[in-house]
Formats: structure tokens, C-alpha cells, sequence
């Protein structure tokens, strides 16, 4: 379970099939952590050719405000010839956030996603997540030919993201 509950969850509207958010699609639970990949630099969720999310530590940034950040770069099929792809730089505490490591502060919610979609955690333009359900970068229709990604956060993929995230600290502060 998440640890990133503020006074600003609300609780989504849910889908006909049980208490599963309306905007989350259900072939989210079929995303697992890849166990083939071996850079530590990386993690790559996937659901076969279907969908993936590759979380890249290695950012090759020009801008120095982003040289902290990953890269979150996800990939939907919704048919033989039908895709969609998407691809955001994200602060180490966003990340943090959206996959429900530790706490986030209240000042960098975006507030008006949560009281009108519901849920424990977002950030405008990057996430949304209630419990373990989440997406990235934004809330969708829980349908097919979504633009978003949708995820049933496990403990495998917490523990990935969290080992990135400490080495990606560790990185920072050698160079510094």
C-alpha cells in the first residue's frame, strides 16, 4: 500500500467492474517489471508488444534545471496499425510519487485533478494514481485508444523504481 495519502485524496468515481477508477484502463494489470533488463540505469514495464513504460535514469539534458530528471517514456497499441507514444522528463520526486514511494508535498499536488478525477497523488501533465492504479501522464476514458498508460502498481516495480531513484541521488551528489 501507498504511503502518499494527503488531506487532498478524494475517491474516484469507479468502473462497473469493482473499485477501479474510471479513468484507469484494465489491461493495466497486466504490466509487469521486465526481469530480463539489466541496466540498473533502467526500468522497463511492459505487457508484451501490447504496452510498455521505460523509466531512464540517464538524462542527456542541455537545460541544467532538468539534468536531475528521468525520463518516462511509455508506448500503447490499440490495434495491428494504432498506436500512441509519449514521452515526459520527470523530477526524482515526482516519480516518487506517482509510483507511491515516500511522501509527497502537498504544495506540488495538482489539486484540481484530484477533486475532479479523484485520487491519492498527481501532478499535472505527469500522473495520476489512486491506491495502486496508475497513469501517466494524465487521466483517461478506461477505454481502448487512450493516449495514456495505465499501471497496477506492484512491489517489484516500487522496489525497481526506488533502487533507480537511489542511484540516481547517488550519481547527483558525485558530481556535485
Amino acid at each position: 500500500m501507498t504511503e502518499t495519502l494527503t488531506s487532498y485524496s478524494k475517491i474516484p468515481e469507479f468502473q462497473s467492474i469493482g473499485e477501479i477508477p474510471i479513468w484507469w484502463h484494465q489491461h493495466g494489470d497486466k504490466m509487469r517489471l521486465n526481469p530480463w533488463d539489466q541496466n540498473p540505469e533502467k526500468v522497463i514495464i511492459r505487457n508484451g508488444t501490447v504496452a510498455s513504460l521505460i523509466i531512464d535514469g540517464n538524462v542527456n539534458a542541455s537545460e541544467q534545471y532538468l539534468k536531475d530528471s528521468l525520463s518516462l517514456e511509455w508506448f500503447v497499441r490499440s490495434s495491428k496499425n494504432e498506436y500512441s507514444t509519449g514521452k515526459r522528463l520527470m523530477a526524482p520526486e515526482i516519480v516518487r510519487a506517482a509510483f507511491g514511494i515516500g511522501t509527497f508535498p502537498e504544495k506540488r499536488l495538482s489539486k484540481w485533478l484530484l477533486e475532479r478525477f479523484g485520487g491519492d497523488s498527481a501532478h499535472q501533465g505527469s500522473f495520476i494514481r489512486w491506491q495502486e492504479y496508475l497513469n501517466i501522464p494524465s487521466p483517461g476514458t478506461g477505454h481502448d485508444h487512450d493516449p495514456n498508460i495505465s499501471i497496477l502498481i506492484d512491489d517489484d516495480m516500487r522496489e525497481a523504481v526506488n533502487r533507480l531513484l537511489i542511484l540516481k541521488v547517488h550519481h547527483l551528489v558525485k558530481l556535485k
